[in-house]
């Protein structure tokens, strides 16, 4: 009988123990999947933050073309009215 009795306490703290760990395993899976959740929405964050960044700096290029035109058309100019002159 006591052998028994053993046995059963035996069989019940393996059974508390696999119930444990399996909760353990279950919380780090949500922690993992939370983590992961986190990851990709700073993912997504700093996707949009990159797109608005290219867009300022493809304004500021445009800009800066657009006067660098300005100044050579005005360059030219002037060097034709300088041959002009001389």
């Amino acid at each position: 009988m006591e052998s028994l009795e053993t046995q059963l306490q035996e069989i019940q703290e393996s059974r508390d123990e696999a119930q444990r760990q399996s909760a353990t395993k279950g919380k780090q899976y949500v922690d993992i999947m939370a983590m992961a959740a986190k990851i990709q929405a700073q993912g997504d964050l700093d996707l949009q933050r990159w797109k608005v960044e290219k867009e300022e700096w493809e304004y500021e290029r445009q800009t800066l073309a657009q006067r660098l035109a300005v100044l050579q058309r005005k360059n030219e100019v002037h060097g034709r009215m300088r041959e002009n002159i001389e």
